[in-house]
């Protein structure tokens, strides 16, 4: 079947002479290339490579994990004594729990021409988007910032039970940034496209990064106070990956979500609904989990109310529910968690430009920062370095800059008052997609000034 042939069947193997009843093999090949481009040169051009399994035990009511990248025989008969000596270590009450049953196709997870590619158009794509993002403006002085990447990903699952599974997939994906001066003010411009191979449009996406960082040369703060406020796709997208943990099982059990008791309860607004597709044929699909549990269909949130949590085998056991095929592993050698594959909200009818005429006056985000730092993912706060543009009379007006934004994730989705017709995937978290919203008010912190009342507040 695949290179993890002789592995997988040397882990089973001595499973079965140790009588080991319950044994799952996990395993996991990823190939990749990135291409930077720095001043008509290429800046770097590096291939990755790695593979390896995974092991776990059940024994005494309790997971016992090992993991190698060595696939030789001897390496694998260790690697199994050693999950098998790590469920040892403590007693439990977890159980075997079956994950055999059909899998529904879901194609086009590897582009056809992916190993077609060769690595000279890859070459000339990072080199395209520099040199295309530079010529694109006057103003544009330097692209500290051109890259291109793909991946290739074999999964492969077995357990002694029988159940023996495995799927591919692949990615590509480019990245721009630009940095624009005018009159001493500096500004930075970025944009970011995937799909399955080299298939899109590296022009466009350099010039609409040059576009961006031009567009907000002369920004300015905005008074402090509290603003109607569209968020662009990428940045609405951003903030429902930051906070999608929140609908984890496991994050519910242990104690890290503040939707525990929220199951049936409204959530958020009537026109949110939020689901979550492997089967899709998003940029996240996959026909099973990193348990072999098939995919399906599931709606989260169903108009505005929490209808279910993203389960795997073990929550779903302790919830006495059933898993919705969310069992996430990040690699061969990660602990199994509950993670979104194809986690999206919803699209309306109105475009970008009809949210921003709904907004009257408020702001426009196209860009946050500091993500990581700034966002707390149990309670759901988040205060955000943000760029953008003024909307005045429903108008995109003067860009806007040193601000902060503040709220709190499950507040913002209550608040959503109308939702865009253009998803799109966060920014390298391509199992997350969200379209534009418009948020009924957040924080904003500004200039020394307060807004004037019906300037730029939210109403």
């Amino acid at each position: 079947m695949n290179r993890f042939d002789h592995p997988i069947g040397t882990v089973l193997k001595a499973a079965k002479s140790k009588r080991l009843k319950h044994v799952e093999v996990f395993a996991t090949s990823d190939k990749g290339l990135t291409v930077r481009a720095f001043q008509g040169q290429v800046e770097s051009f590096q291939f990755s490579e790695s593979s390896g399994i995974g092991v776990r035990v059940l024994r005494q009511g309790t997971w016992g994990y090992a993991h190698t990248e060595r696939l030789d025989s001897d390496a694998c008969r260790e690697v199994l004594e050693a999950a098998s000596a790590n469920a040892q270590l403590r007693s439990g009450h977890d159980q075997w729990e079956p994950s055999d049953g059909p899998v529904p196709e879901v194609k086009g997870l590897v582009a056809p021409n992916f190993d077609q590619v060769p690595s000279d158009a890859k070459v000339q794509a990072a080199l395209e988007l520099e040199q295309v993002a530079r010529a694109a403006d006057g103003r544009i002085i330097n692209v500290p910032y051109a890259e291109y990447g793909d991946h290739l990903r074999l999964v492969r699952i077995a357990n002694s039970h029988g159940l023996d599974r495995f799927y591919q997939a692949s990615i590509a994906y480019a990245f721009v940034m630009a940095l624009a001066a005018q009159d001493g003010d500096r500004k930075g411009g970025s944009q970011f496209a995937c799909s399955r191979s080299l298939d899109f449009d590296v022009s466009a996406i350099a010039k609409d990064a040059a576009a961006r960082a031009t567009s907000l040369l002369g920004a300015r703060p905005v008074p402090s106070g509290r603003y109607r406020v569209v968020l662009e796709n990428r940045i609405a997208a951003t903030l429902l990956a930051t906070f999608s943990s929140m609908f984890s099982a496991k994050a519910v059990q242990e104690g890290q979500s503040r939707l525990a008791d929220k199951l049936g309860s409204i959530i958020a607004a009537p026109g949110v609904t939020i689901q979550d597709d492997a089967t899709s044929g998003g940029l996240a699909s996959r026909p099973f989990d990193d348990e072999g549990v098939a995919s399906r269909p599931l709606t989260v949130v169903e108009s505005g109310t929490l209808r279910t949590f993203l389960h795997n085998l073990t929550t779903a056991r302790r919830a006495g529910a059933t898993s919705t095929g969310h069992g996430a592993r990040a690699s061969y050698s990660s602990p199994l968690s509950v993670a979104p594959s194809n986690f999206i909200l919803l699209p309306g009818q109105p475009t970008p430009e009809q949210l921003a005429a709904a907004a009257g006056h408020g702001l426009l985000i196209t860009d946050v920062e500091g993500v990581h730092s700034g966002a707390d993912r149990i309670s759901g706060d988040f205060s955000l370095g943000a760029k953008g543009f003024a909307v005045l009379n429903g108008q995109i007006a003067h860009p806007v800059h040193s601000i902060v934004i503040s709220g709190n994730f499950l507040d913002l989705l209550q608040g959503v008052e109308a939702i865009g017709n253009d998803p799109n995937p966060a920014p390298f978290d391509l199992g997350v997609t969200c379209p534009s919203l418009l948020v009924r008010e957040l924080a904003v912190a500004g200039g020394s000034q307060r807004a004037a009342p019906g300037m730029g507040m939210a109403m």
